[in-house]
């Protein structure tokens, strides 16, 4: 006969005796009742396997921090700085209004757009970009940050270029800064142009008359031998004060801008428009506002300006209004730098040396059409000048192929005529304001 009560008492001598089947306890769901210290027995012997099982998951999956070392120094997310740089090739104390760096700012994070821009006296501020040479603009509305950067402000500099593909044609424009001049002989007597501006690098061209206005009013139109791309590249002719100015509105439209003029009974630009062949009361009350971004004519006074070159050397500037053609220097030779009587017919624009600003024919070719009323000038000092309010004649400037060098100088404004006037050696060029 077995001895059952010795192996009994060897089986409770080993508590741990549950280690060797974790669901030992699970044998029968009502052995708890065999005896009243059964449960807390079983209890003690899970507690000890479910610590330990603990341990091993310790041991066998760290926390993800990193390379399990413990330190956390991963759990903490990298952060960049933006700063933007003055980049006026000097210390940076030209620019004003310069943005403060932005800090904390998360890798894949965009950035938001600086509220202002800064400021450099004679430049305009053409945006940030990601390197000094100004090449790759920076998008504040698709591009992220991923580390630390330096965005850099690019500058346009007085007669710096641009260029604008408008129905298909390539023109460009220099930048003339504002600045302050003597407009005559007598002392005093001082214009200011508080805002840098854009100007034609030439004459408004056949090509471009053609493509806005669906038309070329011009009596040169056959090819001139030597000089390629005529009569396209031809300066645009026989064209009056009103022409003009529906030019204007008519390529602002065409290049999504406000236009600058208004004539009352005219209420959209964009269709066919009548201009009067004749003097009209209802078109010589025309009137501009210089708020919208379109394209105009310029004032006499920036027309004046940017003829003398917009040297801002003295300011003002009390000898530039006596040039003998605009980009002269007292010594060189007026037939370097425009096309006057004995030219015999208008020429391809842009052939001649240009002025200071790098615009041609400033001087020579055809005379050209500027918004003002013509009138003695007032005494003393003006700023932003635009002209009488009424009149009955405009002004042009610059000279032509059918006139002597007198009206080539840079002062003279003795030519003027009534808007309705087409003659074959009346042109124009366009302004638009710079933002």
């Amino acid at each position: 006969m077995l001895d059952t009560t010795k192996k009994t008492a060897h089986t409770e001598e080993r508590p741990f005796s549950v280690l060797r089947s974790p669901f030992s306890v699970l044998r029968s769901p009502f052995s708890v009742l065999r005896s009243p210290f059964s449960l807390i027995r079983r209890n003690f012997s899970l507690s000890v396997f479910v610590l330990i099982a603990a341990v091993f998951s310790l041991v066998a999956c760290p926390s993800s921090g990193g390379d399990g070392g413990g330190d956390g120094d991963d759990d903490i997310e990298t952060t960049y700085t933006v700063t933007f740089a003055a980049n006026d090739s000097g210390d940076g104390t030209s620019v004003t209004g310069l943005p403060s760096p932005i800090t904390g700012v998360t890798s894949g994070e965009k950035i938001a757009q600086p509220n202002s821009n800064p400021e450099r006296a004679d430049f305009i501020f053409d945006g940030w970009y990601t390197e000094a040479a100004g090449t790759n603009a920076w998008n504040f509305a698709a591009d992220t940050v991923t580390a630390n950067i330096t965005l850099y402000a690019k500058w346009i500099a007085p007669g710096d270029l641009m260029i604008r593909t408008l129905s298909g044609v390539a023109v460009k424009f220099r930048y003339v800064p504002g600045g302050k001049f003597q407009r005559n002989s007598t002392a005093g007597n001082v214009s200011i142009i508080t805002k840098g501006y854009w100007l034609g690098e030439t004459e408004v061209t056949q090509e471009l008359f053609q493509a806005i206005m669906q038309t070329n009013p011009s009596h040169f139109t056959n090819a001139v031998d030597g000089e390629d791309g005529t009569p396209g590249k031809l300066p645009v002719e026989q064209v009056s004060w009103y022409d003009a100015i529906a030019f204007c509105n008519k390529l602002s439209i065409a290049d999504r801008k406000q236009p600058v003029y208004s004539v009352d009974g005219i209420n959209d630009w964009s269709g066919s428009i009548t201009i009067p062949i004749s003097n009209n009361t209802t078109w010589d009350a025309a009137t501009q506002d210089l708020s919208k971004n379109g394209y105009r004519l310029p004032t006499e006074m920036e027309w004046m300006w940017a003829a003398m070159g917009a040297d801002k050397t003295a300011q003002p500037n009390t000898s530039g209004y006596n040039k003998a053609f605009a980009g002269s220097n007292g010594s060189n030779s007026i037939g370097d730098y425009a096309w006057y009587y004995n030219s015999y017919k208008t020429h391809k624009v842009g052939q001649k040396t240009a002025n200071e600003l790098n615009l041609s024919d400033m001087s020579g070719n055809v005379w050209e059409w500027v918004w003002d009323w013509a009138d003695s000038y007032p005494n003393g000092e003006r700023t932003d000048f635009t002209g009488p309010a009424s009149g009955s004649n405009r002004v042009l400037r610059g000279g032509s192929w059918n006139d002597a060098d007198l009206g080539c100088k840079v002062a003279y404004r003795d030519n003027y005529d009534v808007p309705r006037s087409r003659y074959n050696h009346y042109g124009f060029r366009v302004l638009v304001a710079a933002q």
